[in-house]
């Protein structure tokens, strides 16, 4: 019997003090804290006012012209335009046609693209040559597949041309799916 007495009163002590240390840890934990103040910053978060985007869109046009400086110095002179074409399909059947390009010596000016097939009309369209990060492309070169007459075989050909030059041709065969 007095062993079962000194079990059960040791078990009894070990639990007040589980329940102390609960209880001094986690609930009593009065201590004043410290309020963690963040530093603010001076970041305007607000939309850009009339100023601020007439000096972002000038400043854009000025970093248009350095780079159409660089790649073509003497604008007078016939400058080189390169153009590589990334991708120019479907990304599956009935989707519309991409093309991906990426141009070397002009930031500015326009992407002629035409699609032929014998005995179908001539598909032609612009789009516009836009420098973004570190190359230029053409925007938005997507062409749906509705304005294709048949599918099969097209021959595409791709024309850069700023204001005072022009790439060489590019030309392919393209399959369209309809």
């Amino acid at each position: 019997m007095r062993k079962k007495v000194l079990i059960i009163s040791a078990a009894i002590l070990v639990l007040a003090a589980i329940g102390g240390g609960v209880y001094y840890f986690v609930i009593r934990d009065d201590t004043p804290k410290k309020a963690t103040v963040r530093p603010t910053n001076d970041v305007d978060y607000s939309s850009p006012d009339e100023e601020q985007q007439r000096q972002n869109a000038q400043l854009k046009k000025e970093i248009i012209e350095k780079n159409e400086k660089a790649h073509n110095p003497n604008p007078s002179e016939s400058s080189n335009i390169d153009v590589s074409v990334i991708r120019a399909d479907q990304w599956g059947k009935g989707q519309p046609f991409n093309l991906r390009v990426v141009i070397n010596g002009t930031a500015t000016g326009e992407c002629l693209v035409e699609l032929k097939k014998d005995g179908q009309p001539t598909i032609s369209k612009t789009f516009p040559v836009t420098f973004e990060a570190t190359s230029s492309g053409c925007k938005g070169a997507d062409i749906p597949v509705s304005e294709f007459s048949v599918a099969g075989k097209w021959n595409l050909t791709l024309i850069v041309k700023n204001n005072t030059a022009q790439s060489s041709p590019v030309t392919r065969s393209v399959d369209i799916t309809k």
